[in-house]
């Protein structure tokens, strides 16, 4: 018992260390990236071409990245704004969604995903406030990404009328599996997903946006507000090591103020739960 004990206090203290030492070398790659006099990467060039004294420079439409079989597994040290780094390889680029969620990303236990005890509890969680606030049970709800699908699998449980919106065809599939019909579930990208013609009790989107390229991240904020007056949301922030996966870390607060801008400068802070429930924000138009 005291080798045991010995053993995992070593181990933490190891990991402290290792952390302090990533997130310092994540700062330094930043901070080069940030002084650095090279150009951001562009998309390749398809042609050239001349109309008049006019040059005309086509380049391509969307660069996707595959990043299957990285030795890395996806975290590197060009620290959480890697995304901006322009001496990180993948920077300025769009990452291809089915090569980033590959079919282990939702089925494996390590990624995150609430199990259906978590989901549960936040089910339970969500109806609570919501009824708190509107004084009824919402009923019908759109899910923007899935993930595991745990919780759409709660909405699918509790006879509500919802949507299950998901990027990848292997997060699809999983939906499937886990019993939610093909009839309630949209295969689309959130960055060119077009608004449905019609608007539900609630929204949720939580620890989503922070997968999805800062440029687009008003467009997520769109998707979500045209579609309720009331939006479930929760995004991480810049607390771990970087990876590939979070290409768009910051802080509540600034969604807070993008939120705003769209006209839902309500919101009832949430507890938490499961790093799914951070905020409920409101329509006030």
């Amino acid at each position: 018992m005291v080798i045991n004990r010995i053993f995992r206090k070593t181990t933490s203290i190891y990991r402290k260390l290792y952390l302090i030492y990533r997130k310092r070398i994540s700062l330094l790659y930043a901070l080069i990236g940030l002084t650095s006099n090279k150009n951001a990467p562009t998309h390749p060039i398809i042609s050239k071409h001349n109309i008049g004294k006019l040059e005309i420079i086509e380049i391509e439409r969307e660069v996707k990245i595959n990043i299957n079989n990285r030795k890395d597994n996806g975290y590197h040290n060009y620290s959480n704004a890697w995304w901006y780094n322009i001496n990180c390889p993948y920077s300025f680029s769009y990452i291809d969604i089915d090569s980033l969620y590959p079919n282990q990303y939702f089925f494996s236990e390590n990624t995150g995903h609430p199990n259906k005890k978590y989901a549960e509890e936040l089910y339970n969680y969500m109806q609570e406030v919501y009824s708190l606030y509107f004084d009824r049970k919402f009923s019908s709800i759109l899910e923007l990404e899935t993930g595991g699908g745990e919780i759409t699998y709660q909405f699918h449980k509790n006879n509500l009328d919802y949507i299950a919106v998901e990027g990848s065809i292997e997060g699809c599939n999983k939906l499937i599996s886990i019993g939610i019909s093909s009839d309630r579930i949209i295969n689309a990208n959130l960055k060119k997903m077009k608004p449905l013609n019609r608007v539900f009790d609630l929204v949720m989107c939580t620890e989503v946006i922070e997968h999805i390229e800062p440029f687009f991240a008003s467009k997520i904020i769109e998707l979500c507000t045209s579609h309720s007056k009331a939006v479930w949301f929760s995004a991480t922030d810049r607390i771990g090591p970087a990876h590939y996966h979070h290409c768009n870390e910051i802080s509540i607060y600034a969604w807070d103020n993008i939120f705003a801008y769209f006209g839902f400068n309500l919101y009832i802070p949430l507890n938490k739960l499961h790093y799914r429930a951070d905020r409920m924000y409101i329509s006030n138009l």
